[in-house]
């Protein structure tokens, strides 16, 4: 069985989206038009790689070239000096491959009709590193989804390709419970809270336009002012994202209103077998609803329509009041790889 490796053309475009929505290795970043959005909103360039297998693309591996700062470059080498050659080519050359960009999932999606082995990983890899290092983009980092936790031969592929790792804890909520189940595992008072504001009042509605995505944006930059920090998702960018997914039914997008005022929204992509929490806000004069508590759960009850197997909440975050909520939805702790090697 013999494999090949190229730089992705496209005319790959259907083939490369139709592995990553069918591989449960597939992330929203693996999209073709979501790595061209973001591309474009930053100003970067995506670079595409496939693996083929008798001319049939079996494959992918998606990057952002991002530049490095030459300030933040000497920096570095002040505080932990290196080879001098080794800043003399970043200065000339410094660029960066992300397979993470704004903290999704990354790394190598292979057909499930192959068994991911060391055959096709090590030239996948090697093959990228040739192309990478003739180019002197030395820096890159990868970020690989929590349910590849358990197969080590990915990681060990990276690692025996000179990367580095990391291991970092998610929040995983285990979707093949029945429903009931579910919700009887949720903390208590995560219940009340959900009961409560819906008695008070709070109506939860699914947007699919334009305008409900806006009203969602503008509940998120509140929060993000509240909280003393700039959006790290443009409007326009969140717009162009949002009625992508929506028109590929890819998105799960809510708005809570109180006396038809909007007073929290939330957006979970949701991949076939895989969601992530995405984006959210509200607004904190309305906090004694628990709008977020009841976002969720009718979010929650949606994907186990759809049949998704599992919703990510996220990093285990170091503020006991976030980690504790995040537990509070009966989630599992699993661990995933953040592999980089910095080339310096």
């Amino acid at each position: 069985m013999q494999f090949s490796f190229r730089e992705a053309e496209k005319k790959d475009n259907e083939e490369w989206n139709k592995l990553a929505l069918k591989s449960k290795l597939g992330q929203p970043w693996h999209l073709w038009e979501v790595g061209d959005l973001i591309a474009s909103d930053r100003g970067w360039k995506m670079r595409r790689f496939v693996c083929e297998c008798d001319g049939q693309l079996i494959g992918i591996f998606p990057f952002l070239i991002t530049p490095l700062s030459r300030l933040a470059l000497i920096y570095r080498y002040l505080k932990k000096p290196y080879q001098p050659v080794t800043l003399f080519n970043q200065l000339l050359a410094p660029f960066h491959a992300n397979s993470h960009p704004m903290g999704s999932y990354g790394g190598p999606v292979i057909s499930q009709s192959y068994e991911i082995h060391e055959d096709i990983l090590k030239g996948f890899i090697q093959y990228i590193e040739q192309v990478f290092t003739k180019e002197k983009i030395l820096s890159r980092e990868i970020l690989l989804s929590p349910i590849t936790s358990n197969d080590k031969t990915i990681v060990q592929s990276f690692i025996a390709n000179g990367y580095k790792y990391k291991t970092i804890d998610y929040y995983v909520l285990n979707l093949s419970n029945p429903l009931d189940q579910i919700w009887r595992e949720l903390d208590k008072k995560c219940r009340n809270e959900i009961g409560q504001g819906e008695k008070r009042g709070a109506e939860i509605l699914e947007v699919f336009d334009k305008d409900g995505v806006e009203e969602c944006y503008q509940l998120y930059l509140l929060t993000m002012q509240r909280q003393g920090k700039s959006a790290p998702i443009s409007r326009d960018l969140f717009s162009k994202l949002s009625m992508y997914l929506l028109k590929e039914n890819l998105v799960c997008i809510y708005i809570a209103k109180y006396e038809d005022i909007p007073i929290g929204s939330l957006s979970i992509i949701a991949l076939p077998s895989y969601a992530l929490y995405w984006i959210t806000g509200f607004d904190h004069n309305y906090a004694w609803l628990r709008s977020q508590n009841i976002l969720i759960w009718n979010a929650i009850k949606k994907l186990k329509e759809k049949g998704v197997s599992y919703l990510d909440f996220g990093a285990a975050s170091p503020v006991p009041g976030i980690r504790h909520w995040k537990q509070s939805w009966a989630t599992d702790l699993l661990k995933t790889w953040y592999l980089y090697k910095k080339g310096f």
